[in-house]
């Protein structure tokens, strides 16, 4: 088989580059705010509630 992460990586940064200059790379983040609300946060990103990274503010 062997590692073919290595054989794309400058191909792949270059494209992603372009892409999020561009604009054309989305992506989307939901926001906790509260360290009571982490479990609350936490299981919602376990179950699926969730589109992007979480991130809980404190």
């Amino acid at each position: 088989m062997g590692n073919f992460v290595k054989d794309y990586q400058a191909k792949f940064l270059a494209e992603a580059s372009a892409w999020y200059r561009d604009g054309e790379l989305k992506y989307r983040e939901d926001f906790w705010d509260g360290f009571e609300k982490a479990p609350k946060a936490l299981n919602a990103m376990l179950t699926g509630y969730n589109f992007g990274k979480m991130i809980v503010r404190v």
